[in-house]
């Protein structure tokens, strides 16, 4: 039926935008002219997308920009700002991710990524820099937004069903950031934070894990709640089923039937079935809960502004640690939390162990006295450090 094909061949280019192959010709153009002018080479990698998608009259919505090997000084070298001029003088708002691999980048191109980002134009929604010799001035023109951008970010995530991970170390978050991200934390599915390099502090620390603490003590309230009413409930038919067979002791047996038999009547029935296709899975669950939480370098110290702050988010820390069963991962490294707070992490670990939950990956400093950090070490298993880490900007 060629009249159907087509029909559907037709279908499938009006959802596509119009004038693909034109869009993509021009920006490629204008990037060879900004690498002329910029004394840069063109990058092989954009020109073959660039290519693929106009013999597939498709738009391109996903730049990867990657090194050539340069055998001399003299040779040219990859550059980024030749793209992100091309970018912006053709408006090209249908760019969605970008990976920028072995290529350095100055100041100056991180601030223009930058600019790139803030207009709303651009939607980028993937970003990734790999080796690209960033210094910590270029990384904080990038990632500091401060509590201002935390809030608009966690007011769009609010409705989110499919994130799970949210990273945000060394954004300059404060201590209101504590309560936006609890709310995330709280009703979103995203149930691992990483928010190291920050000062959130005993306060923006206790707003952010509050509720969960609170829901996972709760729940295990209601879990001991419901296994003594199933001891109760199994107890008294433990009890009718010794005096019903109290009483049934004077008849035979004649009724029952034979294991065997009975066996065998059980196995003809079953019956081969077909294997059932795996359907997608099922959406992460949504609730007040965290797997992973990472607090490096936040100011959560001894020596905060309140007097008992620093107790209270230590209890809290414990609380989560003793209650929480799907609690995985906990970095607190880099705090003075003292020995009051050492006490309170080992405590909570003792309690986990107590009542059989899984054991909790965990990272502290090692200001503590030997015996607290030593049994901190023994009951939390071993958490893994990173390779790099940034820096904070100095005030």
């Amino acid at each position: 039926m060629p009249s159907k094909k087509g029909g559907k061949k037709a279908q499938k280019k009006k959802g596509g935008v119009a004038n693909a192959a034109v869009i993509l010709n021009r920006l490629w153009k204008t990037y060879e002219r900004n690498c002329l002018t910029h004394g840069s080479a063109p990058s092989p990698t954009i020109k073959r997308d660039i290519l693929e998608s106009v013999e597939n009259s498709s738009i391109l919505s996903k730049f990867a920009l990657s090194p050539i090997a340069v055998e001399s000084a003299k040779d040219l070298v990859i550059a980024t700002e030749p793209l992100l001029t091309a970018i912006r003088q053709e408006r090209y708002a249908y760019i969605r991710t970008l990976h920028i691999w072995d290529v350095p980048m100055k100041h100056e191109d991180a601030a223009s990524l930058a600019n790139l980002i803030e207009k709303g134009v651009y939607p980028i929604r993937v970003l990734e820099l790999m080796d690209c010799l960033l210094q910590p001035s270029a990384i904080q023109r990038l990632s500091l937004f401060g509590d201002e951008g935390c809030q608009y970010l966690c007011e769009g995530l609010l409705c989110n069903v499919t994130i799970t991970s949210l990273s945000l170390c060394f954004c300059d978050l404060g201590v209101m950031s504590g309560s936006y991200l609890g709310s995330v934390l709280t009703h979103t599915a995203v149930s691992e934070l990483f928010v190291d390099g920050n000062n959130l502090g005993c306060d923006g620390t206790i707003e952010l894990i509050k509720g969960v603490a609170d829901f996972s003590e709760q729940e295990m309230f209601e879990k001991e709640r419901e296994r003594l009413r199933k001891e109760k409930e199994d107890l008294e038919m433990a009890a009718a089923r010794e005096a019903g067979s109290n009483q049934l002791g004077g008849y035979g047996t004649s009724g029952e039937r034979s294991p065997s038999r009975a066996s065998a009547k059980g196995k003809k029935k079953k019956k081969k079935g077909k294997k059932k296709k795996k359907g997608p899975p099922p959406p992460p669950p949504v609730g007040p809960w965290v797997k992973k939480l990472h607090l490096a370098d936040n100011g959560i110290d001894i020596y905060s502004n309140g007097e008992f702050n620093s107790l209270i988010c230590m209890r809290l820390i414990r609380k989560l640690l003793s209650n929480s069963e799907c609690f995985e991962e906990l970095d607190i490294e880099d705090n003075l939390i003292g020995e009051l707070g050492g006490r309170e992490l080992l405590e909570g670990l003792m309690d986990r162990k107590d009542v059989d939950l899984p054991a909790v990956k965990i990272r502290t400093t090692h200001r503590l006295m030997s015996d607290t950090f030593n049994d901190i070490l023994k009951l939390g298993s071993g958490l893994k450090k990173k390779k790099k880490k940034g820096k904070k900007k100095k005030k």
